[in-house]
């Protein structure tokens, strides 16, 4: 695994720690250019007029600020979901999982993540507990790594994760569920991955009794 990792619930009220990230999801439409607009101004921080017209404009889907001269959170990813024919279930859990390893040279300890609220994908997630999961099996599929052979292997860094919810005990339910389910799906992996001189049948046989 690339870190430690430890996921928790937590509700609407963001609160950040040393050496935060943080996720926040727009979805496109007329009014992008103000929710942003908006965004910025709830945390009184400048905004880079470049960045802005780059992350606005159609052609570019996110956009990474440094925010550390002027405190928490230290990273901001910004993301723009455009609901469209080419839009489904997987969009949360790709973006995570391609997320996660983005943050291993980034002394991140921290990453908040602000989830999009259930209405605005009515026919995609059959419920709001389905899209957080979605982000939570992201997460871990981001933060797989098989390095049980590598000679040289470094200490791995926690990393504490905050999904941001309405309901936060809806959130701490999904959480608990999908980390069982997320262990079976590595532990699957870990096996593809063994090499076939050491995962004989009858280790293979003793590893899933």
């Amino acid at each position: 695994m690339i870190f430690n990792l430890s996921i928790n619930a937590s509700n609407d009220l963001l609160k950040f720690y040393d050496n935060s990230a943080l996720v926040k999801f727009f979805n496109e439409g007329e009014n992008l250019s103000k929710l942003v607009d908006d965004f910025f101004a709830s945390f009184n921080l400048p905004q880079n007029i470049l960045q802005r017209k780059n992350f606005i404009e159609d052609n570019n889907s996110s956009e990474l600020i440094y925010n550390s001269p002027f405190g928490e959170p230290s990273l901001i990813f910004l993301k723009k979901i455009k609901i469209d024919k080419s839009f489904n279930s997987d969009f949360f859990r790709n973006y995570f999982a391609g997320l996660i390893p983005q943050l291993k040279n980034k002394s991140i300890e921290n990453l908040n993540i602000i989830v999009p609220s259930f209405s605005s994908f009515p026919t995609h997630f059959e419920s709001d507990d389905y899209l957080i999961q979605t982000i939570i099996e992201g997460i871990h599929l981001g933060n797989y790594d098989f390095d049980k052979y590598k000679s040289s292997k470094k200490e791995k860094i926690n990393l504490k994760i905050h999904i941001h919810y309405t309901d936060k005990t809806k959130v701490k339910n999904v959480i608990d569920k999908t980390n069982i389910l997320m262990q079976s799906v590595l532990f699957a992996r870990d096996l593809v991955n063994e090499p076939a001189i050491n995962l004989t049948p009858i280790e293979f046989a003793k590893r899933t009794i």
